[in-house]
This record gives C-alpha cells, structure tokens and sequence, in this order.
C-alpha cells in the first residue's frame, strides 16, 4: 500500500472528505450519519475540528 500526503480541503460528512487535487476519501471502518439523519451534525463537526485544513 502506497502512503501519499494529502491536503483536506472540506470534510463532507462523517466520513467522507475531499482532498486536494480535487479528490474524494472515504474513511476504512467508519460508518457516520448521513445528511439529514440524526447526529450527523456532531460527526461532522468532530471530524473538521480534527482535520479540516490540514
């Protein structure tokens, strides 16, 4: 498996996010709320505070 550095540019959801150049990651083993469910709201505010713009 091939390591590469990436830039996120916007989380998504809870567990999509994309990534420069124009890319879309998802997360191995993560299974968050999806828009309009509950909690979705506070799994992706979780997961910008931890990596958004980084």
């Amino acid at each position: 498996m091939a390591l590469e550095k990436v830039y996120v540019e916007k989380v998504m959801d809870g567990d999509t996010v994309k990534v420069a150049p124009n890319r879309l990651l998802r997360f191995i083993g993560v299974d968050c709320p999806d828009f309009r469910l509950p909690c979705f709201d506070e799994a992706l505010n979780f997961v910008k505070e931890a990596i958004e713009g980084r």
